[in-house]
């Protein structure tokens, strides 16, 4: 066996599979240009940890689950006026989860709303940071049936390790007095701990009809909306198909309109023909 081949094997048995695929190359290169075994050593670590980089976020992308192949580079601006460019752009230089805050976007269906929360939680991910997209009645249904098996506080606890949580679709789903104290303490376990990307078409004063109860309602809009960014979306579908008349969405976008954020420290981007409020 030669020297290089056991260089190889030593890297395979180290699990440092990207160092060994370069090796060889490298091993060539050092004695094609003279360079310095210091230099070779160097370049095949270097090698090593670019490779573990992708690898993490690889694997930190797969665990996001993100259903669809939204990012902020495919995301089709010029058909959706509404959505001021320049302010999403500066939520993706990720202060909000640096802070522990949040966002939620609010609007029609179809707005984009989604692709924009897909596409923060992609840019959070290549940051390094942990990211999870969870659909609410699925995330309703996981915490349901932790009660069976008694491992609520375990589920919770992964949950609230997550750095952004995006939980989509915050708004069709009818929660009973049980289902709305799990959400609860999930909101509450990320309160000013970790950021939460929220997507809805109800403004806070509506979110109390999914929610049983009124008292624990308003807590969950307090812990939401301190430290958070509201962004409102009032242009045209991006889906094909039919859209509602013209009565029903100068209607719809007035409703949305006169609903206002109850946080302390709130900031909201009112994206109404692309332009900050």
């Amino acid at each position: 066996m030669s020297e290089r081949d056991r260089i190889e094997e030593l890297l395979e048995e180290l699990r440092m599979p990207t160092a060994r695929n370069v090796a060889g190359a490298l091993v060539k290169e050092a004695q094609e240009k003279k360079r310095s075994f210091s230099w070779y050593l160097a370049q095949l670590l270097e090698q090593e940890v670019a490779g573990r980089q992708v690898r993490a976020t690889d694997n930190r992308m797969c665990a996001a689950r993100f259903p669809e192949e939204w990012t902020l580079k495919t995301f089709p601006w010029g058909r959706q006026p509404a959505v001021d460019r320049m302010e999403i752009m500066e939520l993706a230089e990720l202060e909000f989860v640096r802070l522990a805050s949040n966002i939620v976007f609010i609007g029609d269906v179809g707005v984009g709303k989604s692709g924009l929360a897909m596409g923060l939680g992609r840019e959070a991910v290549g940051a390094g940071y942990s990211a999870l997209f969870c659909k609410v009645h699925d995330l309703v249904e996981q915490l349901y049936a932790s009660v069976m098996d008694r491992s609520t506080a375990r589920v919770i606890r992964r949950l609230a390790r997550i750095d952004l949580l995006v939980l989509d679709e915050f708004s069709y789903v009818t929660l009973n007095e049980e289902q709305s104290n799990l959400i609860f303490k999930l909101i509450d376990a990320r309160y000013h701990r970790k950021s939460t990307i929220f997507t809805t078409n109800l403004g806070f004063n509506e979110w109390g009809t999914f929610f049983s109860n009124k008292a624990l309602e308003r807590s969950l809009v307090d812990r939401v909306t301190d430290q958070c960014y509201v962004v409102r979306i009032e242009g045209p579908s991006l889906r094909p198909g039919p859209r509602p008349s013209r009565a029903a969405a100068k209607s719809k976008a007035g409703a949305l309109s006169g609903q206002t954020g109850q946080g302390r420290k709130n900031k909201e981007i009112s994206t109404s023909s692309g332009q900050a409020a």
